[in-house]
């Protein structure tokens, strides 16, 4: 279906225009199978995967709609087609019905066409379907939480008039209809039946949940498969979910939730209004920007601001002899608007508004035909026109003919953005490197480029055939790529970077069968009875290797790993002894019971129990840090850290400053992240890579409090954090969930760029 050449994005669009123009369900499952390798090849891309469930849906619509057409035109006289007028009648005003989803579940909860229908006998016995109960998920008590349950329009289609009929044969008329009574009894009885037992056996044990979001109009998916829109109810079976709200112009929102039988449920999110920004693309090299009443230089001929104030913005663009300058309304969650003319001189000036799959293009001289993703669009010019083919993700705008004729490809974004292209005349065009990471190289025909990528990409002017080669230490190579570059255009390369697994190898021969394999006290499998044991995720570094068995005397042994080594032990250091029986037991002598003395508690912890206590310097009686790093402390967590923490340094123009820490954290990809700044203390999960917003706490009366007291108390069933404020200590959160234990993994603090915090009155009791 597709082309190594295309961008996944592309790729995903042409496909989605695809569906509309397929009216048979065998051409559409070639189409569902490439969407699916799409979505498993970058299962870590968020945009991508927005992109192929939102194609995933219309074409379960379509088959949904082809399938109904195709019954009803088998069963009785054919339809008039979707869309087709019909004189004299008045159309029905549209309805939305909930139906069952035309493909049955895959592994992935995604809707996986089935295999040819087969053919429908002449005579079939129509039979009205259950319509389910709106908002309402029926599945058995023992089906996973997939939802296969898709909503869409109602079809009206009202029929023409019915074809000529052959001569009635009314003996084979009256056999044939008491047949199809007794047909239609039997299988009225049966549906009843069946409906019934279902009623019996799941209703009981469904759970309603309410989900309601701030804002509302969200739409909602459960364990990443759509199911309504907010605010709604549906009935679920017991289980754990994960809810996830979307909505354009909002960060998402996600909230885990274990639903138990007959508990009803509430699942509150709130979504926070993504950040507006601007973007300046130009085809020269150096220039100034003028932003309200700060001015910045381009660099290699953009500039980016994100986290835009909302409001009324002013902005002046001066190049080697050009200049540009307008204003735009910038407002939470809604798309920029562009106010007034467009001035430019000795440039061609575009400007797309854009949020989500709105969008809207201004030019500075018109009208100039357009065309966005080879699709004609009305003329562009200074009124502006609203795009009807623009989607989020890389969008191909054209904008006039001849040698007037400007091309630009670049990524859209969800959230709200500004985006201005200012192209002038020179004998060049523009080279854009999408990698996806910052500080990548770049080598263009085998020559390094002098500067690395920022926000994931880098813009290069030249011209001509150009081999293009990316690489950045941690990652794995990527094959290079060949764009050709024209004058005044510009060409995209896209390249997908994987990180390189930092770990070494176990393995192990020859060892006593069924033993224990423990690294650094930590257990990493058992010994086959052919005494192999092989693991391929350890670590670099200086581990200690223990084997146990019950019965058996340990043996433990030191060894050294490094990235991509696979370390083999074998023979006596992995043979277990086993241990002699024990000596026939003395005889017993009675003593007077003795009165134990109670253990000593256990000593306290202190800032010296860093794992790296040197990257912490006092200034006058605080201790501090400086630079990004992850600050771990080497005591195990089970106990009650207390401290006073204060943001010394931190934040910048696009972020703002927050002290933040870790615990439960079992590597970089997995822990519970806590931050704070003087407005909120935030809770939040990091599992995966990915990071989910737990619970937020406003926190009030704080707006001039640069340092917190600090109280959390760890043991493997809770976390609970309290700070001291007004003579008290408030509780700011309390987080326990079944199966989790707290007190594995690390504590420490986590600093981001150039961040300096200090520290005081570190003090840590074990439990």
């Amino acid at each position: 279906m597709g082309s190594e050449d295309l961008n996944p994005l592309d790729e995903i669009k042409i496909l989605d225009r695809q569906i509309g123009t397929i009216d048979d369900l065998d051409r559409l499952k070639p189409v569902f199978f490439r969407l699916d390798e799409l979505a498993k090849e970058y299962s870590g891309d968020f945009e991508i995967q927005l992109a192929v469930e939102d194609a995933k849906q219309r074409l379960v619509s379509r088959g949904t709609r082809i399938r109904r057409l195709k019954e009803a035109q088998a069963s009785g006289p054919a339809e008039t087609p979707p869309g087709a007028p019909v004189r004299g009648a008045e159309p029905p005003a549209p309805k939305t019905l909930l139906i069952p989803s035309p493909f049955p579940q895959g592994s992935a909860g995604a809707a996986i066409p089935p295999s040819p229908p087969p053919p429908v006998p002449a005579a079939p016995v129509p039979q009205a379907a259950p319509v389910p109960q709106e908002g309402v998920l029926r599945t058995t008590e023992t089906a996973p939480p997939t939802l296969p349950i898709q909503t869409i329009p109602a079809m009206h289609m009202p029929p023409p008039p019915p074809p000529p009929r052959p001569p009635l044969n009314w003996k084979r008329a009256l056999w044939m209809g008491g047949l199809a009574g007794a047909v239609m009894a039997l299988a009225g009885i049966a549906i009843g039946v069946n409906l019934a037992r279902k009623r019996n056996t799941g209703a009981a044990g469904r759970v309603s949940v309410e989900i309601v979001t701030n804002p509302p109009g969200a739409s909602i998916r459960i364990n990443g498969e759509p199911v309504c829109t907010s605010n709604c109810k549906l009935s679920l079976a017991p289980g754990n979910y994960q809810f996830t709200a979307f909505l354009d112009g909002y960060e998402p929102a996600a909230s885990g939730v274990a639903l138990v039988a007959g508990k009803p449920a509430a699942v509150n999110l709130t979504l926070d209004p993504q950040s507006q920004s601007l973007r300046i693309l130009t085809d020269l090299d150096q220039g100034k920007v003028s932003l309200d009443d700060q001015t910045f230089d381009l660099q290699e001929g953009q500039f980016i601001a994100e986290r835009l104030s909302p409001g009324m913005h002013s902005v002046k663009v001066t190049l080697r002899g050009a200049e540009a300058s307008f204003a735009f309304q910038a407002a939470n969650a809604k798309i920029p608007v562009i106010s007034g003319p467009v001035a430019a001189r000795n440039l061609s000036a575009v400007l797309v508004a854009s949020l989500g799959n709105q969008a809207r293009l201004v030019t500075n001289s018109g009208p100039l035909k357009l065309t966005v993703n080879g699709q004609p669009e009305a003329d562009a010019g200074p009124e502006g026109v609203d795009l009807k083919n623009f989607m989020p993700g890389v969008d191909e705008l054209v904008v006039g003919d001849g040698k007037d004729k400007r091309g630009m490809r670049e990524n859209f974004g969800p959230a709200p953005m500004l985006t201005v292209f200012l192209k002038s005349d020179p004998n060049v065009g523009t080279l854009i490197v999408s990698t996806g990471e910052d500080d990548v190289r770049v080598f263009l025909n085998n020559k390094e480029y002098p500067r690395k990528t920022v926000h994931g990409q880098l813009r290069i002017l030249t011209i001509g055939s150009q081999v293009v080669r990316v690489a950045k230490d941690g990652f794995d190579p990527v094959a290079p790529q060949t764009a050709e570059v024209k004058k005044g255009s510009e060409a995209r390369l896209e390249f997908k970077l994987n990180r390189t697994p930092q770990v070494a190898a176990l393995e192990i021969g020859g060892a006593t069968p069924g033993a224990e394999v423990v690294v650094d006290d930590r257990s990493v499998g058992t010994v086959g009875a052919d005494g192999a044991f092989r693991s391929n995720s350890i670590a670099p570094g200086d581990h200690v290797i223990e084997l146990r068995r019950d019965g058996f005397l340990p043996r433990r042994f030191r060894r050294s790993f490094r990235v991509g080594q696979t370390v083999s032990v074998s023979g006596s250091e992995v043979t277990l002894a086993a241990i002699p029986p024990p000596p026939p037991p003395a005889p017993k002598v009675i003593e007077p019971p003795k009165k134990k003395a109670a253990p000593p508690p256990p000593k306290p912890g202190t800032i010296a129990d860093f794992e790296a206590p040197g990257q912490w310097h006092e200034e006058n009686g605080v201790f501090v840090h400086r630079g990004a790093a992850f600050l771990g402390y080497k005591m195990p967590p089970r106990g009650v850290f207390t401290f006073t923490v204060q943001l010394l340094k931190g934040g910048n123009l696009f972020r703002g400053g927050k002290v933040r820490w870790a615990l439960n954290r079992v590597d970089d990809k997995n822990y519970a992240l806590y931050e704070i700044d003087n407005k909120n203390f935030f809770a939040r999960v990091v599992q995966g890579g990915k990071t989910y917003e737990r619970t937020k706490t406003p926190l009030k009366d704080l707006e001039t409090q640069n340092q917190f007291t600090i109280q959390i108390d760890v043991t493997p069933e809770h976390i609970v954090h309290k700070m001291f404020a007004g003579g008290e200590w408030i509780n700011l959160d309390s987080w326990a969930e079944p199966g989790r234990n707290f007190s594995e993994g690390k504590f420490g603090f986590i600093v981001q760029g150039n961040d300096e915090i200090g520290l005081q009155d570190f003090k840590f009791q074990p439990k």
